[in-house]
């Protein structure tokens, strides 16, 4: 039980997963219909992380100093969600310049992520240029596409998501930043 409450997270990715799959009939003629494959993916992704973490039989990396990081399954997932998400605003946008700029940042985040091979270790370290270049995107993305919404003054269950999506990846850059900026003096 004590395990479960030191890792609550994992009710909450499993219970977005059954409410996706639940309610997919309202939206799978849509733009959102992989989401509840990426739901899954995330909360396997998260179990994944947490048995290479917590059991020491199970690693992915042979070194003796890294044998319970998990860092490349999550560097793997970033790119994924990264994407799946850049792709759903590209989808949504209906301003040119706003598809050129998704389209153009989302060319400029997977050239950072083959940047980051050579910067950061992709087995060891959270790929921090991929990070940032992605959440600004798809904060951006979430702001264009909610500003068009109140525009229109239209209700759509995809707003709760990308709302939701946009507050989820400001706090996870704000949380890299500080991270960065903790590690760099201690």
């Amino acid at each position: 039980m004590e395990y479960l409450i030191n890792n609550y997270f994992i009710l909450f990715y499993a219970l977005a997963l059954v409410l996706s799959i639940g309610t997919y009939k309202h939206y799978y003629n849509s733009i959102l219909k992989y989401l509840p494959i990426l739901f899954t993916y995330t909360l396997l992704t998260e179990l994944f992380g947490m048995i290479i973490r917590d059991i020491d039989d199970i690693q992915i990396i042979y070194k003796k100093e890294y044998y319970n990081y998990n860092t490349p399954i999550f560097n793997i997932f970033d790119i994924i969600f990264y994407l799946y998400f850049l792709y759903i605003y590209y989808k949504l946008s209906t301003n040119t310049v706003h598809k050129k700029i998704i389209k153009y940042g989302g060319m400029a985040f997977l050239l950072a992520c083959i940047i980051n091979l050579w910067i950061q270790d992709f087995y060891t370290e959270p790929q921090a240029l991929a990070i940032i270049i992605g959440s600004l995107l798809l904060i951006f993305g979430a702001l264009t596409y909610l500003r068009v919404l109140n525009s229109q003054d239209s209700k759509n269950t995809t707003l709760y998501y990308t709302t939701l999506l946009g507050k989820y990846r400001i706090t996870n850059l704000l949380q890299l930043l500080s991270y960065n900026h903790v590690s760099t003096f201690v």
